[in-house]
């Protein structure tokens, strides 16, 4: 690793050099995948199996070198993240002008995320919504490299309220969904990131974030979504009452 670069000249030169034995599409996507394995198998015991098994086919298609120099992208990575989260992959996707090979995805600037996350994000009645039930939950149905996620969540942290949005985002792109969930786990947001199709409802993987599993965020959405159910039976009740005798029982 130079020690002259840090950021993301050294990440993107990193993914530069990585390019020399392959084309820079396949060395992006491969390092993405390597560095998403990685994290999921450091806390998702139940998927580790077959993803370490993944990771390992993929590693063996690298030098030992090379595997340090993607360990060396992730500590850049980290730092970046630590120091302002952003969209930093999805920003090397586009500099690296890889659209092409991915068919013309494009990844919106994380400065045009920032602008659309303060516009739409109703502060009071996210305020309302965290008082009274303790978090919010958000549904990303095309997260992309997750930067509209990062956006909303720096609005939350102006609001003094990071740390009480849990995510469930989706994308039909396996490379997206590794990007996303990378990004999404080094800024601490417990997310569900789902490789499926929101329009045809088919998911092929899930990929839970450290954080919710480590503060148990599957219990807390299922207690949820339990009170959920039960505020919605109680209500249908009340109106069968209504219906019945024309006024609430």
């Amino acid at each position: 690793m130079k020690k002259s670069d840090s950021g993301k000249p050294a990440m993107l030169r990193i993914l530069r050099e990585l390019s020399h034995s392959r084309d820079l599409y396949r060395a992006f996507c491969d390092t993405m995948e390597m560095i998403a394995l990685a994290i999921t198998n450091g806390s998702d015991w139940r998927q580790f199996e077959k993803r370490e098994k993944r990771y390992l086919e993929i590693a063996g298609q690298y030098t030992e070198a090379e595997l340090l120099e993607v360990s060396h992208f992730l500590g850049h990575l980290v730092d970046a993240m630590e120091t302002a989260p952003g969209d930093y992959l999805g920003e090397m996707f586009m500099e690296l002008e890889l659209s092409n090979d991915a068919k013309g995805q494009f990844f919106t600037p994380f400065c045009i995320s920032q602008m659309m996350a303060g516009l739409i994000v109703d502060r009071e009645n996210v305020a309302r919504q965290v008082e009274t039930q303790g978090f919010i939950r958000v549904l990303e149905p095309a997260v992309g490299a997750g930067g509209m996620i990062l956006a909303q969540e720096a609005v939350m942290r102006e609001m003094g309220l990071d740390g009480k949005t849990h995510v469930t985002a989706i994308d039909v792109d396996i490379k997206a969904v590794h990007m996303a969930y990378i990004q999404l786990s080094l800024a601490g947001i417990p997310a569900v990131v789902i490789h499926g199709n929101t329009l045809t409802l088919e998911q092929w993987s899930r990929w839970y974030t450290p954080i919710h599993i480590w503060e148990g965020w599957g219990r807390k959405l299922d207690r949820h979504e339990q009170l959920e159910a039960l505020d919605l039976a109680a209500a249908l009740v009340g109106d069968a009452q209504l219906d019945l005798f024309g006024e609430a029982a």
